[in-house]
């Protein structure tokens, strides 16, 4: 037999375990006690998403979905997570995940995305884009590019998202041309409103990682050469 269609009307000023919906509407069907969603539009984070997959009515509720994000508030999602980072920006891509309980021990991501408009504690990138994962409740990212102080930036590393893990994050990081003076307009403006300019590029190597995001618990180490 074929899926049975549900009328679903649209949502509004819903939440989702914990997730703020403004509005969504859906094209769905049930059949042997799984929903199949066969398109999903919502407002979430601000910004879009679409999606479609399934969900297990019974058991574990197991569910497998693909979603396209459109211009999501990263620092919205990063709320979802005990003491969030500083960060805000635009998130876009395209992932896939799935799992089953609705809760992060359990679910399985992978994707790729772009954040536009970053603001990390207090550095700007216009663009960064990577591909991410997320197993056992930590977020592991590769391929990382980005444009930072006017040079380039590629990596990986990984984020812990739940439970007790240490460290909390830790990053390896190439670094490539990245201007002198544009660390300093960012970090140390006095120093060019005394009219001091320096010049030069760094390229090298960075390792970070740290039991929280505070500064004193962040340690790193960096091999870095220099040229006028």
């Amino acid at each position: 037999a074929g899926a049975t269609p549900v009328p679903m009307p649209g949502l509004r000023d819903d939440d989702v375990y914990g997730v703020h919906i403004p509005a969504a509407t859906a094209d769905i069907a049930l059949r042997n006690a799984t929903l199949f969603i066969n398109a999903l539009d919502a407002n979430i984070f601000q910004g879009t998403a679409k999606a479609s997959g399934n969900l297990a009515l019974s058991g574990d509720f197991a569910y497998h979905a693909a979603l396209d994000l459109d211009a999501l508030e990263l620092a919205d999602i990063m709320r979802l997570i005990p003491q969030p980072p500083a960060v805000s920006g635009k998130v876009g891509g395209a992932i896939t995940a799935q799992g089953s309980h609705f809760d992060l021990p359990h679910l399985a991501l992978d994707g790729k995305v772009e954040v536009t408009d970053l603001n990390a504690y207090d550095v700007r990138a216009q663009r960064i884009a990577a591909s991410i994962n997320i197993q056992d409740g930590a977020l592991t990212f590769s391929d990382l590019t980005a444009a930072l102080f006017d040079g380039a930036v590629s990596g990986s590393g990984q984020l812990a998202l739940a439970g007790e893990r240490l460290p909390k994050f830790e990053t390896a990081l190439r670094l490539k041309n990245i201007s002198v003076g544009a660390i300093l307009r960012q970090f140390a403006p006095q120093i060019a409103q005394q009219g001091i300019a320096l010049a030069g590029h760094l390229s090298g190597s960075v390792a970070c990682s740290g039991d929280s995001f505070d500064l004193s618990d962040i340690r790193g180490s960096a091999a870095i050469d220099g040229a006028g």
